[in-house]
């Protein structure tokens, strides 16, 4: 099994204004803070110094905006967005066994991610002074339901007498693509991870 401990929300979020209607609309973006995923880990031992390491690891996610239209109804469109983020990271670990922490030969990672955003579940609610209209289920549409990332990453590995091994690292991924980009709701593409891998 692997955790992930995702100290970013999935969204950047903020505000931006537009013009409708001859109105100043405002569009704000929050992002739903998930912090923790999880899933599988496969080792691939290569050499004494190599491994190779591919995780399926899967995280709720999603945003909230809120659209004031600026008009005399006072009219606010509300959406609720939820999703889930299947990532796949697959790097290749070299144990440089001149640097140790905590009596544990350092590893180094670097290599590639594959992320797809499934499950999206949308509610939107248009809201005036005088009445509410709810809800519409259409899902949002992503810009990209598949994108790619550059992965790299440190951290040390606990063996025991029975060959069970516990993986605690810190990774970073850059996605080179918005998997949501629609105004302040934008995908960030700089994600930090802090990992714990079980294997055996």
């Amino acid at each position: 099994p692997s955790l992930g401990y995702f100290p970013l929300g999935p969204i950047q979020g903020g505000t931006s204004t537009s013009t409708v209607n001859g109105n100043n609309a405002t569009l704000t973006s929050k992002a739903v803070k998930t912090n923790l995923g999880g899933g599988a880990i496969l080792d691939f031992q290569l050499s004494s110094r190599l491994t190779l390491d591919l995780q399926y690891l899967y995280r709720h996610a999603g945003y909230d905006t809120s659209d004031a239209l600026g008009d005399t109804a006072g009219t606010i469109l509300s959406e609720r967005t939820r999703f889930t983020y299947w990532d796949v990271p697959m790097v290749v670990r070299y144990q440089a066994h001149r640097y140790r922490l905590l009596h544990q030969p350092l590893f180094y990672e670097a290599g590639g991610a594959w992320r797809r955003v499934t499950t999206i579940r949308t509610s939107d609610m248009t809201l005036t002074s005088s009445y509410a209209i709810c809800c519409s289920e259409i899902p949002a549409t992503p810009a990209h339901n598949n994108v790619v990332g550059i992965v790299i990453g440190t951290g040390f590995q606990f063996r025991d007498e029975m060959g069970v091994r516990v993986t605690p690292g810190i990774r970073y991924t850059r996605w080179l693509e918005h998997t949501f980009d629609a105004g302040p709701t934008q995908s960030r593409p700089d994600q930090i991870e802090v990992t714990l891998g079980v294997t055996f």
